[in-house]
């Protein structure tokens, strides 16, 4: 019993060691030995530095390369079988510890000269001092080889728009790919994958970009943290852009840019036969780009032609119209209220070429139409501001100019008076005027009053008084200086009433002072004057009129000396008569014919005469005697 316990137990050791054998080995340390490396991952040639504590002393401790996996005990030779030596390092009396760097490996020179790519590696410590000739493995640290990605384009060379295949190895294994043309210009796969394979290798087809210059271009491949580039040498394609103006007048200056031209080259323009004149970018730069500045010959004449452009023997060519010099129209309407739409046309201005507006040279902006040339005719409506005063103005659509004259708007005027008399208030309310200006009103020619518009052109003038004017229409004028405005205003024709004569009394006889007076009127055209005239007839025939009084103010009149000289008592009878005028030169009808008699003067005639003679003498006689006595007693 006892010996098959025995039997038993030595059975279950058999049975581990067989098992302990078909497991295979991961790395360890061997009593005490350590090792610390510095950096725990990197490419293929960098340096890793090891730092080894506890080994033993007067040793020489070897360090191996491996993509194999063994534990403690295992060696190099049977356990490992392809691998790179890398280091040795030999221990004194006494000292355990070293440092020592070594360089990762690009092959594993024994098992096959594997190179060594991307993934997990085994850093391997024995001891040479022992001589043996499988050195046994006292400590084992893994070690993460950073992939070395690489890509090969075929072919490398070609011009714009050709397709390239991109091979790569050793990338991130399944990771998305980016590939980048001068670092700037991403490039979609048109074929093969879009991702690395499993391997971390894949195959890609890509176009290169139609308007790549002449020269080296770099190609970059991205996937994950791998990242490998390779040079594509673009060769001369001479392209020219699209023409940005594709028709203009002889003697404009047009830009025409292009690439894949040999770099640094000068430049040759043709308008088909005629030589343009370079003006800007006269050769191409280091990659074979240009921008230049050229001018369409003033000669050449209208019609369609081929602008040739050419460095060496590389050339593009681009068609090109030539037009007739740029004619503006007449605009339509050439005059106007502020306010008014324009039509604006014109042929033969520069295609695809912004059109500038301006009034009195201020911008504006088309209402409708065209704001950029397409085939070198123009067809735009403009609005005329608002604020444009009356007047001459110039529209510029770019360099051309044509004048629009803004005429005054419709002016009107509104008369306020409270009658139609000589002497009513008046007052005139304009519209259409200029804003802010100062209005002058006339009446038949001279002023009467004055006003100021507002900034909407409307305006009330001061009150005035109808002056003194005969009956019937009169003018009066409004103007700010630019528009002018008239209304015809009607003084009343009504006369004032008939004057009745009071004084001398009919039929009576007058004498010295002569004076006529009758009853005052009234007229709403103030002030009333009066005529008075006096003849020998009652008809007041022409002959027989003596005197004929006018602008008489007051209800009477006194004849004046020398009119009263007129009068005589030899005339059996005289005749008066008058009338009321107001001052709108309405005449009342004449009164009536009075009758009047002018008193004889005394004269000393017959009988009298006589008396008065010798009554004369007597009383001279009889002074000259008292004067005589007195005389004589005097002495």
């Amino acid at each position: 019993m006892k010996h098959k316990k025995i039997l038993g137990m030595f059975g279950i050791i058999v049975v581990l060691s067989l098992l302990l054998a078909l497991v295979p080995a991961s790395p360890a340390a061997a009593t005490g030995e350590t090792a610390t490396l510095y950096p725990t991952s990197g490419k293929v040639g960098s340096s890793v530095t090891v730092i080894g504590t506890s080994f033993l002393a007067n040793t020489t401790v070897g360090i191996y390369f491996s993509n194999q996996v063994t534990g403690v005990g295992g060696t190099i030779g049977t356990s490992i079988t392809a691998y790179q030596f890398v280091s040795a390092t030999t221990l004194g009396a006494s000292v355990t510890t070293f440092t020592t760097p070594f360089l990762v490996p690009s092959n594993l020179t024994v098992g096959g000269n594997l190179p060594v790519t991307g993934g997990t590696y085994y850093i391997y410590f024995v001891y040479l001092s022992t001589g043996a000739a499988y050195p046994a493995v006292v400590l084992a640290q893994p070690f993460t080889v950073v992939g070395n990605p690489g890509i090969i384009i075929s072919p490398n060379t070609g011009a714009g728009g050709a397709s390239v295949t991109i091979t790569g190895t050793d990338f991130t294994a399944n990771t998305i790919l980016q590939i980048l043309y001068d670092s700037i210009t991403p490039l979609t796969p048109t074929g093969g994958q879009t991702s690395t394979l499993s391997t971390g290798g894949f195959t890609s087809v890509v176009t290169i970009p139609a308007g790549t210059t002449a020269g080296a271009h770099t190609i970059n491949v991205t996937a994950g943290t791998s990242t490998g580039s390779a040079t594509f040498t673009a060769t001369a394609s001479a392209a020219l852009d699209p023409l940005t103006v594709t028709s203009a007048t002889p003697g404009t200056a047009i830009e025409i840019t292009g690439s894949n031209y040999p770099a640094n080259a000068p430049l040759a323009f043709k308008l088909g036969s005629y030589t343009m004149q370079i003006q800007t970018g006269s050769s191409t730069n280091g990659g074979g780009y240009f921008s230049s500045k050229v001018v369409i010959p003033p000669s050449a004449t209208a019609g369609a032609y081929t602008v040739t452009v050419s460095a060496g023997s590389a050339s593009a060519s681009a068609s090109f119209t030539v037009i007739s010099p740029a004619t503006l129209n007449e605009l339509s309407p050439s005059s106007g209220r502020a306010g008014t739409d324009v039509t604006v046309s014109g042929t033969g201005f520069a295609a695809n070429t912004p059109l500038v507006f301006t009034f009195d040279g201020a911008p504006i902006t088309p209402k409708s139409g065209t704001t950029t040339t397409t085939d070198g005719h123009i067809n735009s409506i403009i609005t005329i501001p608002a604020s444009a005063t009356a007047g001459e103005h110039t529209v510029i659509v770019n360099t051309f100019s044509k004048t629009f004259t803004v005429t005054a708007p419709a002016t009107s005027l509104n008369v306020s008076a409270n009658g139609d008399n000589v002497g009513a208030s008046v007052v005139i309310a304009g519209t259409g005027f200029q804003n802010s200006a100062a209005v002058t009103v006339t009446y038949d020619g001279v002023k009467v009053s004055s006003g100021n518009t507002g900034t909407n052109g409307l305006f009330v003038t001061s009150p005035f008084l109808v002056p003194v004017s005969t009956h019937g229409a009169h003018t009066i004028i409004v103007t700010d200086g630019i528009n002018t405005e008239n209304v015809t205003f009607t003084v009343e024709s009504i006369p004032p009433g008939v004057p009745q004569p009071l004084v001398p009394l009919m039929g009576a006889t007058i004498k010295s002072p002569y004076i006529f007076q009758w009853n005052a009127v009234t007229d709403p055209s103030a002030p009333v004057t009066y005529e008075l005239q006096i003849a020998t007839s009652q008809d007041f025939a022409t002959g027989s009129i003596i005197l004929d009084k006018t602008g008489i103010k007051e209800s009477q009149y006194k004849l004046t000396d020398t009119e009263a000289l007129q009068l005589s008592g030899n005339v059996p009878t005289y005749y008066w008569r008058e009338r009321a005028t107001d001052a709108a030169s309405n005449a009342s009808a004449w009164t009536g014919a009075a009758q009047f008699l002018v008193a004889k003067p005394f004269k000393f005639t017959g009988w009298p005469l006589y008396v008065s003679i010798v009554v004369g003498a007597i009383v001279f006689f009889l002074l000259g005697l008292w004067a005589g006595r007195r005389s004589a007693f005097s002495y």
